[in-house]
């Protein structure tokens, strides 16, 4: 009888261990391999940029994504205005791209198959030869290999004070022949010598934000945005207005367009007829995972940025807060207008090997300047022209 209950016990104890271990097997377990997945694929990003031969950017190419590790393709939307697409929903592997642009009967294709070992990556793909590769290249890591300060200059020069330009080139004249010495028509007459202009830069913030460090510290030494803007001809006085309440961002707690522009209308100071006036909103989030943002495009005159964005740098804000003042200046992106220049208006992922110790990433290139400082007032002034109106058609002069 002993050793009937002996075995009884085992029989019992066996059945409750299978009936606890199945249970984790189905359902535990899965949910925590779901769980782990999607925690690596937050943060994780490939970047497929697509332009034309002449190197503007091709907005509406389909981008479809296969992976190592998933059976069916995905579709991941179509490239912006810009031609960008992010892919989030990515981990290391072997990544198979397909890009599709369908012009009426005309259908063009890419399809690459791409090693993806470090995050974030970008594939760079021509409207040539149906989507030809033009490079693949892992982006520089955010974090650097401690005490190793790379020159920020390609060419090996000696490193200048961070805002110093050259001797025999004053600010406001580009060199001729340098990559950025362009000049664009424009409906007035230029300026013939340099402006001088009084400025001030209101920032409002979200409450449960900060308001970043306005400098940067690079291999040149500390960089501030008042020495950037006086560098091209604009006293700036910065002035830290309003905490707005939570509520203004909306149901969703993320940043349109049209909710900054009416948080704009309300909390906006006047504009001093004496001065120039940037205004900033900074916020936890905004639609479309952008980092910042010009939302007045009619007028430049009001910009947002992202501070609950994860940046590759601490200096990151302070670069996108020069950035947006940039557009607020009517200035483009290089690379969508005269050619990529290594500027505080480029993309930092566009370069292999960008750094954020470089000074020349939180300065304006040398068509920047001489548009600041000489540009008639109503296509640079902000709260005067649209954004990218110039008074005439847009024709780029090499000098």
């Amino acid at each position: 009888m002993a050793q009937d209950d002996k075995s009884l016990r085992i029989i019992i104890i066996t059945a409750a261990v299978t009936a606890l271990v199945t249970g984790l097997i189905t359902n535990w377990l899965p949910t925590l391999v779901t769980k782990a997945i999607e925690w690596m694929r937050q943060d994780p990003v490939v970047i497929v940029q697509v332009f034309n031969d002449d190197g503007t950017p091709l907005d509406g190419v389909k981008v479809l994504l296969s992976h190592s590790t998933t059976d069916a393709a995905l579709d991941f939307g179509t490239t912006d205005k810009d031609g960008l697409l992010k892919l989030r929903k990515v981990i290391l592997g072997t990544l198979a791209l397909e890009a599709v642009l369908e012009e009426g009967s005309n259908v063009r294709k890419h399809r690459g198959f791409y090693k993806i070992d470090s995050f974030p990556y970008i594939v760079k793909l021509s409207r040539s030869k149906d989507f030809s590769l033009t490079a693949v290249s892992a982006l520089p890591s955010a974090n650097p290999t401690p005490n190793a300060t790379p020159s920020p200059f390609a060419n090996g020069s000696p490193t200048p004070s961070p805002l110093a330009s050259p001797a025999t080139t004053p600010v406001g004249t580009p060199t001729p022949g340098s990559r950025d010495a362009f000049r664009i028509r424009y409906g007035k007459e230029p300026l013939t010598t340099d402006r001088r202009v009084k400025a001030r830069l209101e920032i409002d913030w979200v409450e449960g934000t900060q308001v970043p460090e306005l400098k940067a510290q690079t291999s040149a030494g500390t960089i501030r945005l008042e020495d950037v803007l006086n560098e091209v001809g604009i006293e700036l006085e910065v002035v830290v207005s309003d905490k707005l309440p939570v509520s203004v961002m909306g149901s969703d707690n993320s940043l349109s367009e049209e909710e900054a522009k009416r948080i704009a209308a309300s909390y906006r100071n006047a504009m001093q007829p004496d001065k120039w006036h940037f205004y900033l909103i900074v916020v936890p989030k905004a639609e479309n995972e952008i980092t910042s943002f010009m939302f007045d495009t009619e007028t430049r005159s009001g910009a947002a940025l992202v501070t609950g964005t994860r940046a590759p740098d601490r200096r990151f804000f302070f670069f996108s807060v020069v950035h947006e003042i940039g557009h607020m200046l009517n200035l483009p992106h290089p690379f969508q207008a005269y050619g990529d220049t290594k500027s505080v208006m480029s993309y930092f992922w566009r370069w292999s090997d960008w750094s954020w110790d470089d000074p020349r990433i939180y300065r304006f290139d040398q068509f920047g300047q001489t548009h600041i400082r000489r540009a008639p007032d109503e296509y640079v002034t902000p709260g005067r022209s649209a954004f990218l109106d110039y008074g005439a058609p847009v024709k780029w002069t090499h000098l």
